[in-house]
């Protein structure tokens, strides 16, 4: 837009940034160190900068801005993120996993699944050890599969897991670090193994880390971090080369109700905001139902359920929870009649309606037993009745 454009020529920093990362390689990077060179009159693309631990640390002329608020305001800054990452939106991203088995030796982790991943946030959920890990593991190119296959819906069939690696990005659930590196070390050197070059990689180091809210610790050892700070780390490599596809497997495992709720934002605006693909993989349902548009539930390497959450939580037709006041003694035994009654509290009943009795039949036996109905609502099923239910009846077959 023009206003883009007018706030690119006052602040250098914006200069670049208004394109894809796809797009960005060594033509964007000189256009960037030219752009600098023009408003600042520096000469060269590199400069030092002397960090926390004393040592002089070399990166792109621009990103040295990053400590300190840039020249034309510290909203420059946001907005260059915006520009950057917001880009991606326009591409509609798909995985698609087809009679997808996975064994190691004997053992059958993944077992004929077929599914789809597409664009928002779905999550993968299920108990330890049902495979979950080992589907990303496949989508991901690091195990072999026995049988089936996995395709990315915008890439060849015949992709590469090399070229694959350039369009996802993965949070493992362990810890993975470099000993003695600090988060910006680290995460510029996933950039750099994810096929970027070394300004760029450094420069995009910077970005995502202010982005997961490391900037002011992006030099510290990433051994000394707290728990959620590790966990920012990782995610933030998993999005240095702006993928348009992320896997976090167990996101918020070990954080504090804090440092989850922050989590759970990043990711929320990782698939609102800037248009990713996130394929979340936990077993903490309130997560699922705080970030994701549908759920895949797997058990024993194998689907028990899948859908949108309205789909998989839209309960049961004729379940419904009932208030009444003033009603005597025989109400209990008028809502049985209907079908299936419980008694909850004081004036409150679970009640399942039978084949063919409509809601007039909770209304009816209240009057008969004196009574006033105050509230009627039809019940959903909480997604730890998806779950239970789905797991209980893969075991019963």
């Amino acid at each position: 837009s023009r206003r883009a454009e007018t706030s690119a020529s006052r602040c250098p920093y914006l200069a670049g940034n208004t394109r894809s990362l796809s797009e960005h390689g060594s033509q964007a990077a000189r256009a960037d160190d030219s752009a600098t060179r023009e408003s600042r009159s520096v000469p060269g693309q590199f400069t030092t900068a002397r960090g926390p631990s004393g040592e002089h640390e070399p990166f792109p002329l621009r990103v040295r801005w990053l400590q300190r608020p840039p020249p034309c305001g510290s909203a420059c800054l946001w907005l260059a993120l915006q520009l950057h990452l917001r880009v991606s939106i326009l591409v509609v991203v798909g995985v698609r996993l087809e009679h997808l088995t996975v064994r190691y030796g004997v053992h059958l982790a993944v077992d004929d699944l077929t599914t789809e991943f597409g664009p928002g946030a779905v999550a993968l959920l299920g108990r330890n050890g049902a495979g979950k890990s080992s589907v990303l593991r496949a989508l991901l190119g690091l195990v072999r599969p026995a049988s089936g296959r996995v395709r990315f819906l915008d890439l060849p069939p015949d992709a590469d897991a090399t070229v694959i690696r350039r369009h996802v990005g993965y949070m493992p659930e362990r810890e993975a670090q470099v000993p003695g590196a600090s988060a910006f070390d680290q995460v510029a050197l996933l950039g750099s193994l994810s096929g970027l070059e070394r300004r760029t990689s450094w420069r995009r180091a910077h970005e995502v880390l202010y982005l997961v809210g490391l900037g002011e610790q992006r030099y510290r050892p990433v051994a000394g971090y707290s728990a959620g700070m590790r966990q920012k780390a990782k995610l933030a490599g998993a999005l240095v080369h702006d993928p348009k596809v992320v896997f976090l497997d167990e996101p918020t495992n070990g954080l504090d109700p804090a440092g989850r709720d922050e989590m759970l934002r990043l990711i929320r605006q990782l698939a609102v905001e800037f248009g990713k693909s996130i394929v979340f993989s936990t077993h903490i349902l309130t997560d699922v139902a705080s970030v994701c548009r549908a759920a895949v539930v797997i058990d024993h390497g194998r689907i028990v359920a899948q859908g949108t959450l309205e789909e998989l939580t839209s309960g049961e037709a004729h379940r419904y929870a009932v208030t009444v006041e003033d009603a005597d003694g025989s109400l209990p035994a008028r809502l049985a009649k209907l079908g299936s009654a419980t008694q909850c509290g004081v004036g409150r009943f679970t009640v399942h309606l039978g084949s063919g009795v409509g809601v007039d039949g909770v209304y009816r036996a209240v009057f008969e037993a004196g009574g006033v109905v105050t509230g009627l609502e039809h019940l959903r099923r909480t997604l730890e009745e998806v779950f239970l239910h789905a797991v209980a009846a893969r075991g019963a077959r």
